[in-house]
């Protein structure tokens, strides 16, 4: 587990509290949120390749006016803002209920070798810091959602990874990792991060009882010097009064808010498990092809398609929401020796 200041789970709330928009129509509307998102191999015992990933957002409530800078950001994915053209191309027509929202993160990831290595061997994951700052907005209705976040961040000792780290270890009395003095160097990161949703409503259920059962699909781009891919995947839960909540299973380019404008009406409590399952072509990977800008050794061979796949529960109780669940990938190069299995614990706050 690896916490950054304490002080960033607020992401400084009251400052932005102006962005939070007044309903303009009888349409469900969302409230903002702050969230935690974190990602830790030491929930199953390992520590190696990636070994932990942490995010702190924030998120606007939703809103209909394309003067607000939700609006504004929202135009090129075809918001309230946005031509009729350009609604229809990015999927958006159709609806009355059209609803868009911005916010910010922090994200760090940190990456070592499957073995305490003091420094990087050929066919070894290389020690890899990564922090980054982005902005995200999402445009959405009752079936589709575009989703957009863009990151600007850097690798190396001002990543903070090395610090954080061995601050962990110490506090848990846990061994340290020797080979942070050879990690991959400083330079400034810009990543673009896409996604489109699609609310399968072929697989929802709802019953007298609460009982109830739902689905999405997605596919993705990124592009940039952190990730060059594209994928596709998809999430299915089924519990009890799920409420307007679905989980995000990814922590680069993750969003925070609900994907779709659901309708529901649910009691205070509420509660499901789902399943996970994604596909992507990967043509660059920082964190194992190297840096971009600066001269690095190639240290291993990337596999050019990973699979992914997930289990988990969460649980509802008015504005909060949390989940935790164990997410498998498929080996990332040829000298990996095992798929990697890591914990996901994520909490959202809405207000």
């Amino acid at each position: 587990m690896n916490p950054l200041v304490i002080g960033l789970c607020t992401l400084s709330v009251a400052t932005f509290s102006f962005a939070q928009q007044i309903p303009t129509s009888d349409a469900p509307q969302e409230k903002a949120s702050i969230s935690f998102h974190l990602e830790n191999d030491v929930f199953i015992g390992n520590d190696d390749c990636y070994t932990n990933g942490v995010r702190f957002g924030w998120q606007s409530a939703s809103t209909t006016d394309d003067e607000s800078f939700a609006g504004i950001l929202g135009t090129m994915l075809g918001g309230t803002n946005a031509s009729n053209s350009w609604k229809q191309i990015m999927g958006m027509t159709g609806s009355d209920h059209l609803r868009q929202q911005w916010g910010i993160n922090l994200t760090q990831k940190m990456f070592t070798p499957e073995h305490r290595y003091s420094s990087p061997l050929y066919g070894s994951q290389p020690y890899v810091g990564h922090l980054a700052l982005g902005l995200s907005s999402l445009v959405k209705n009752e079936d589709r959602a575009n989703s957009f976040e863009f990151q600007l961040g850097t690798t190396g000792s001002a990543s903070l990874g090395k610090g954080a780290q061995h601050f962990v270890h110490k506090l848990f009395d846990m061994e340290q990792w020797p080979g942070w003095g050879t990690q991959m160097p400083s330079e400034l990161t810009l990543n673009a991060y896409f996604k489109r949703f699609y609310r399968l409503r072929s697989l929802e259920t709802h019953y007298a009882s609460g009982l109830e059962s739902d689905a999405l699909a997605y596919w993705h781009i990124d592009a940039g010097t952190v990730k060059c891919q594209a994928g596709a995947g998809f999430t299915w839960r089924i519990g009890y009064e799920l409420g307007n909540s679905v989980p995000d299973n990814f922590i680069m380019g993750a969003n925070t808010a609900t994907p779709f404008v659901y309708n529901r009406k649910a009691a205070d409590w509420g509660y499901y498990g789902y399943l996970h399952g994604a596909i992507r072509a990967v043509a660059h990977d920082l964190y194992l092809d190297g840096t971009v800008f600066h001269s690095y050794p190639e240290y291993v061979n990337k596999y050019p398609v990973v699979a992914e796949g997930g289990i988990g529960f969460g649980v509802r109780y008015k504005d909060f929401d949390f989940l935790f669940g164990l997410h498998y990938s498929t080996r990332q190069y040829t000298s990996q020796e095992s798929n990697q299995c890591h914990g996901v614990l994520q909490m959202r706050y809405s207000f």
